[in-house]
């Protein structure tokens, strides 16, 4: 039978299944299919203003009125995209009770936990679905009176993240990351064993087409930076192995084994890779053997971008960074094209210099800190005791034993971005790097660009005349150091692009950071 053949009422139930992804297209087959689903367009319309890029406002039980609203209407649960749920706002005062408060009735909370219930997950998980109906209540309903937030309300997130088919991108709850030290409360483990056994079972459930988190391509950030922001790489460990997962933005995770103040990192599946293409990490501890440990199950990666911070009580404050990005090169470095190596804050050395980048056989794009191929000074050994903070620009080294830039370049290079910050520390050890540079184009075909970026003062052009070496200034006053490096403002916007779904950034350009040189202007 012609589908205009059809009863009325069935070309309607027709319609109703194309909803979301392929009614538009359906609708346009023809004048007659177009007119009789009509109502159902306008409603489309309406549903994809309102939830395809979901944020809440991370107010108590604002995660628990999305669940809500999916158990009145599921529909809306096929047309998030992009959930985020940590609005980043600091101050408590945002959080006092206010009239948009969810407060469901009795009727409310009986049709949440209908839908909660029922899913296949808990048999997966071997979990009590009553007993996790507990936990999404305690959470949400019998939580300290003063607290506001819905940072914590994990149980009901992971509830909401098993009937979503169609998102893309994810911004979990900063609760999430645990960054209140929740690891040393009673129970604790408990609770996060039960939180990962679900977990484990919702991404399992994923290898199905059609199924809750089939499509999630993108996790970005809901932590702050600093020295006491920190959390463990391990709690994201349980998406890497989603399959359409390629990319991962993190701010302040730990992936260290010391025994002290570090968190070791582990993959618990080894028959499990990962489609990660994308992992940037800003303002974060990892030394090279909780690297190797996640790179070595990522074959397909791509682009690499790093940013080193000494965490609590002295986390990797002697950081090596040559074993750093000799481990990086051993597992990936025929797949990187672009790499990015440079540090936040450095408490202590480079225990161990960056030799060379030439196992990087396919590198195309390279930003670095010029520290990282210094070797530490003899001062600075000698000052080992006096532990005061300082960043990069003010780290004593800089041993002129650099290699030269002509010898660390893989012959694939194409941009090189080079930071440097005080005139003082860092002009000998980048007159020892551009000894002998110049645009050999026998051994570099494809180099177009080297930019040596200075922070606030322009004091290298005489060592850059005749290289072909272009030279940015960073303008403190727009913005602060830690954000010199390019690609740390374009990590910027695009988590916020991401967040919205923007063509641009989820097409993955880089453009507002790395290719903008907006305050680190360009000086020829």
């Amino acid at each position: 039978m012609a589908l205009l053949g059809l009863p009325l009422e069935l070309l309607d139930a027709v319609i109703s299944l194309t909803v979301p992804a392929g009614i538009e297209s359906f609708s346009l087959s023809c004048k007659a299919v177009y007119t009789r689903a009509a109502s159902q367009i306008l409603r489309h319309n309406e549903l994809k203003k309102r939830w395809r890029c979901t944020t809440t406002h991370d107010r108590r039980r604002d995660t628990l009125r999305i669940l809500h609203t999916i158990s009145r209407d599921p529909c809306v649960a096929q047309y998030i995209e992009s959930l985020s749920l940590w609005s980043g706002v600091r101050d408590d005062d945002e959080f006092l009770p206010n009239d948009d408060e969810f407060l469901p009735n009795e009727e409310d909370i009986e049709l949440i936990k209908a839908l909660v219930v029922k899913s296949e997950l808990f048999e997966t998980a071997s979990i009590d679905p009553e007993d996790w109906w507990s936990a999404i209540k305690e959470e949400n309903f019998d939580s300290d009176e003063d607290d506001f937030r819905d940072d914590h309300a994990l149980h009901t997130t992971i509830s909401l993240l098993s009937f979503l088919p169609n998102l893309k991108a994810l911004q979990l709850p900063s609760g999430w990351y645990d960054p209140g030290g929740r690891r040393w409360e009673d129970g604790w483990h408990e609770t996060k064993a039960r939180l990962t056994a679900m977990t484990d079972a919702l991404v399992a459930a994923s290898k199905s087409s059609g199924s809750a988190l089939s499509k999630l391509q993108y996790i970005i950030p809901s932590t702050e930076q600093g020295y006491e922001s920190r959390h463990d790489l391990q709690c994201l460990e349980p998406f890497m192995s989603l399959d359409n997962l390629e990319e991962i933005y993190i701010v302040s995770c730990i992936a260290v084994d010391d025994g002290y103040t570090g968190i070791p990192f582990a993959w618990r599946f080894p028959s499990l890779g990962s489609s990660l293409r994308r992992i940037e990490l800003a303002y974060c501890c990892i030394d090279a053997d909780g690297l190797s440990i996640l790179i070595q199950h990522t074959p397909l990666l791509e682009v690499f971008r790093y940013g080193h911070q000494t965490k609590w009580h002295g986390c990797e404050q002697d950081w090596n960074a040559g074993a750093f990005v000799d481990t990086l090169g051993e597992y990936c470095g025929g797949t990187i094209t672009n790499l990015a190596i440079t540090l936040d804050t450095l408490f202590g050395d480079i225990k161990e210099r960056v030799a060379s980048f030439t196992a990087f056989t396919v590198l195309e794009e390279l930003e670095i800190d010029l520290q990282i191929l210094c070797d530490p000074s003899i001062e600075s050994h000698l000052q080992q005791d006096d532990r005061s903070e300082f960043t990069a620009e003010s780290a004593s080294c800089r041993d002129t034993k650099v290699p030269r830039l002509r010898d660390v370049l893989p012959g694939s290079i194409i941009n090189v971005d080079i930071n440097v910050y005080d005139q003082k520390q860092d002009e000998e050890a980048l007159k020892a790097l551009l000894q002998d540079f110049w645009w050999d184009r026998e051994k570099f075909k494809y180099l177009d660009k080297v930019i040596v970026r200075q922070y606030c003062y322009d004091w290298a052009k005489p060592l850059l005349k005749g290289t072909g070496v272009k030279r940015g200034i960073y303008n403190l006053d727009f913005q602060e150091r830690m954000k010199m490096p390019a690609w740390k403002r374009a990590f910027e916007w695009r988590v916020e692009g991401i967040r919205g779904l923007h063509p641009r950034c989820v097409r993955g350009e880089d453009v507002g950071g790395a290719k903008s040189g907006d305050v680190a202007t360009i000086v020829t």
